[in-house]
């Protein structure tokens, strides 16, 4: 991975779990997967290394389908 660490940050407060799927724009075959740690007031959080202009991610929660950023 070469690129800038991003710290991810989204607020889920029903979510019991939340994962972040990271699809590398030179891997998109492969989807990369990061459990994120619980935060105060309902927010999970998670630090990826490497995170390039035009990688693609999404949030699942509770185990469901990765979705979009919803401040995306």
């Amino acid at each position: 991975f070469h690129g800038a660490t991003v710290t991810f940050r989204v607020w889920a407060p029903k979510a019991k779990r939340v994962r972040l799927q990271v699809v590398r724009k030179v891997d998109s075959a492969n989807p990369l997967w990061f459990e994120m740690q619980p935060e105060d007031e309902g927010y999970f959080t998670c630090e990826v290394n490497g995170a390039v202009t035009g990688d693609r991610y999404g949030y699942s929660l509770d185990d469901g389908p990765a979705r979009p950023d919803p401040c995306s």
